[in-house]
């Protein structure tokens, strides 16, 4: 074998072990529960609740800053009506196995979260934090948070990805990425959707995720 031969060689084994190595470590995979459809590959999760339909898909791959600071989660939403159905970031609940439980940011907050503000090195977002339970109360606490002024580039990026709060009218559809804060994505873990719209007491929509190697 010629030495530019095995050179070549030598080359195509390293991509090959770099392109493996991306490919390891932990990631989401869905997990059955009561309602909601997975599908066999575990990486796409549907529920259905009062007309309203979220689906979640875990390999939807999300940009770096929002994997590096935030846990993004990519749903699509679809309404069935009757009539219009207002969304918010507080509609949209992350539920961990010890009982902690965020709302998903605002993409604007989010956006600062991740890359940083538009001027000036420091920001201080709120975060909606609340108790798990049957009726959780959602408090809000400021979390000081220093970043670097970021980019606009990466900023752009998150927000084009963004869910895209507002109202769905009957038929509609939405989808994007939710941005929720990284501390409690760790173990199994709850997207709980409870619309302030629906009449007190509705079933509120439960997806569960798990961590895998």
């Amino acid at each position: 074998m010629s030495r530019s031969a095995r050179s070549r060689r030598r080359v195509g084994l390293v991509l090959a072990l770099l392109l493996l190595a991306g490919c390891a470590g932990p990631h989401l995979v869905a997990i059955p529960s009561p309602g909601a459809l997975v599908e066999a590959d575990g990486q796409r999760t549907t529920a259905t609740s009062r007309g309203l339909t979220v689906t979640a898909d875990l390999a939807a791959p999300a940009s770096a800053a929002a994997r590096e600071h935030l846990f993004p989660l990519r749903v699509r939403v679809e309404h069935a009506g009757p009539g219009v159905l207002p969304l918010t970031p507080g509609d949209f609940l992350l539920l961990s196995e010890d009982g902690l439980q965020v709302a998903a940011l605002a993409p604007a907050e989010a956006a600062v979260a991740a890359a940083g503000p538009d001027r000036g090195p420091g920001v201080s977002p709120h975060i909606s934090v609340g108790a798990a339970g049957p009726h959780p109360t959602v408090g809000i606490f400021g979390i000081g948070l220093v970043f670097g002024a970021g980019t606009g580039g990466a900023r752009e990026a998150l927000l084009a990805a963004a869910f895209p709060f507002g109202t769905l009218t009957a038929g509609g559809r939405a989808e994007g990425f939710l941005y929720f804060p990284r501390a409690p994505a760790k173990g199994r873990l709850t997207l709980l959707v409870l619309p302030a719209a629906w009449p007190a007491g509705a079933e509120r929509l439960a997806l569960e995720f798990r961590w895998a190697e």
